[in-house]
């Protein structure tokens, strides 16, 4: 999270008994709205730039100076600036570390780092802040862990309902998210879209049971104007580190744990979308014809595989490497391979291919929207693994 030592501040100062035609010649050389009044090594307060007006040249800057002026400390984060500048009426407020006067705050400069920083919609800060604060708690020995939540069928609220009532779900979500979260210990953020994020300092186990209640909370939501429950899947990664870090990029570290709760979250959401949606909603499996693997190449030194697929009378490969195993690169390849087939303009992406027992399921997504297909492994499992991928995909493309 940002904190005032990230601003760019000026030290610049007037004596209280300087003249008015001093400050404001400072004040326009620095192209400055207030400076600090200092005295010897006591800061006295501020004078602004309204505080000038009508005022003759001559005066001392004691006469209009503020006296008994809040102020802040560096470290103290831009959000609680924003607020003490709301509670006490104030267009700027001064810097002070341990006495030491560091520079004016001006009301101006902060919306406009502030806003970069925070959603307008819901008031959230964006996820570089989960960055920063997951870097900073690093840095300092705690371990994080990140939860990742997605609302389901977002898309439909606004396609149904219109975008004031998306607009409404947004906000709505954000402050069951806000009422459940504790700013001592976690940090939340809003990802994008219809995506939020928590970093936490809960052990893991109470970083479930959050999840899991904002879960149920967010299930409980009644939007006016909205025909359908708000629903939300989460994923979580972190909070079980077993050994202290060495040489570690902290920033890879928490960027890393949010692609994987993210990932985590998807996989989630494609296992449970047959449950997903408006009471009584019925989500129909489809049986869609699948394109022939015509052959399949399993690279062994490398542990990757190479797919052809063929769907009528077009041909398609893909070849994956380096991954785990053999079996998961062939899931890889034919996702890569099935791209080709499908175009640009549909944007298919891999997360997980897993074997159980003598089933292999693919978790991906299709223009973002979670995907899974399994199949069985009756032969070459390089082929099953390619015929899962290729079963979650053609659902999905059904389903549209």
């Amino acid at each position: 999270m940002k904190t005032v030592r990230d601003l760019r501040l000026w030290p610049v100062w007037v004596n209280p008994n300087q003249t008015i035609e001093t400050a404001t010649i400072l004040m326009k050389g620095h192209k400055l709205s207030g400076l600090g009044v200092i005295y010897g090594d006591s800061f006295l307060g501020v004078i602004g730039i309204e505080d000038l007006v009508g005022v003759s040249p001559e005066d001392r800057v004691e006469s209009v100076m503020r006296r008994d002026a809040p102020y802040v400390s560096p470290d103290m984060s831009l959000r609680h600036v924003a607020e003490t500048m709301a509670r006490e009426n104030v267009p700027r407020i001064a810097v002070l570390d341990g006495g030491k006067f560091l520079g004016i705050i001006n009301a101006q400069d902060l919306l406009r780092d502030y806003g970069r920083n925070f959603d307008p919609l819901t008031q959230l800060p964006w996820s570089d802040t989960l960055r920063d604060w997951g870097i900073a708690q690093l840095k300092a020995g705690s371990d994080i862990t990140i939860i990742f939540f997605d609302l389901d069928d977002f898309g439909m609220f606004n396609k149904r309902f219109g975008h004031m009532v998306g607009d409404a779900v947004l906000k709505k979500v954000a402050d069951e998210l806000r009422e459940a979260t504790d700013p001592e210990t976690d940090h939340l953020c809003r990802a994008g879209g219809d995506e939020f994020c928590v970093g936490t300092l809960r052990p893991r186990a109470d970083a479930e049971l959050l999840a899991q209640w904002i879960q149920k909370a967010v299930a409980d939501l009644t939007v006016e104007g909205a025909g359908m429950n708000v629903t939300v899947t989460y994923g979580l990664q972190g909070g079980r580190r077993t050994k202290e870090r060495e040489n570690v990029h902290f920033a890879s570290t928490v960027d890393n744990l949010v692609n994987l709760a993210s990932r985590s979250c998807m996989a989630e959401k494609a296992r449970r979308r047959p449950h997903i949606g408006a009471p009584g909603t019925v989500v129909e499996q489809a049986k869609p014809e699948l394109p022939v693997v015509k052959a399949l190449s399993a690279l062994q030194d490398e542990k990757g595989a190479v797919v052809v697929l063929s769907y009528h009378e077009r041909v398609a490969a893909g070849m994956k490497a380096h991954c785990t195993s053999t079996v998961e690169a062939a899931g890889f390849a034919a996702a890569l391979a099935l791209q080709k087939l499908v175009g640009a303009e549909n944007k298919i992406e891999m997360f997980e291919i897993s074997v159980n027992g003598q089933s292999v399921t693919a978790v991906g997504a299709l223009d973002g929207a979670a995907v899974v297909g399994s199949s069985e492994v009756t032969g070459d499992p390089h082929e099953s693994a390619a015929r899962a991928v290729i079963q979650a995909f053609q659902q999905a493309f059904q389903a549209r």
